[in-house]
């Protein structure tokens, strides 16, 4: 029995977007690219927003640039400055639009963050292994990041960055 053309065309159709699919997500960041830039645009909205604690600035920007440069290191081809800038810039963008409806999360992930970076902290400037992204953060350490996090949004936001939700 032949089959109709109107039932080819779908099958066909469903093969070139699983094909689509399979490809697209192959070319897609690891857990640890895509957690890592996440990471550093999270720290480079923040950045600079400690206001007159010099050593909170300090670890704000350590963190943005320790991101920025795990997630080069992790890419499997070369990637350049001006690549990173643009992924970065689209989650800015993608915070900057949804902060006020995700706030709590947001703040959540940038704690995991500062967690995380007590990992790569405690091996010196040249990390030696990737540590793994925290699933239970100490106490200390979340309350630590949770006050920097809270400090730099709430700075940020007054600055006008955050938009409403649409």
């Amino acid at each position: 029995e032949k089959m109709p053309a109107k039932k080819i065309r779908t099958y066909a159709f469903f093969i070139l977007i699983n094909a689509v699919f399979l490809f697209s997500a192959s070319a897609q960041d690891s857990k640890i690219e895509t957690q890592a830039i996440r990471c550093s645009a999270l720290y480079f909205v923040i950045a600079g927003t400690a206001g007159s604690d010099k050593t909170s600035e300090k670890i704000i920007q350590d963190i943005a640039l320790n991101f920025t440069k795990v997630y080069a290191n992790e890419k499997n081809t070369a990637v350049s400055s001006a690549d990173i800038k643009i992924r970065r810039d689209l989650i800015v963008t993608e915070i900057t639009e949804n902060y006020v409806s995700r706030q709590d999360a947001l703040q959540e992930e940038a704690v995991l963050c500062g967690a995380w970076f007590e990992g790569f902290r405690v091996q010196g400037e040249n990390y030696a292994y990737i540590p793994i992204i925290p699933k239970i953060i100490p106490n200390k350490v979340r309350e630590e990041y949770a006050a920097l996090a809270a400090a730099g949004f709430k700075k940020w936001v007054s600055s006008g960055h955050a938009l409403p939700a649409r």
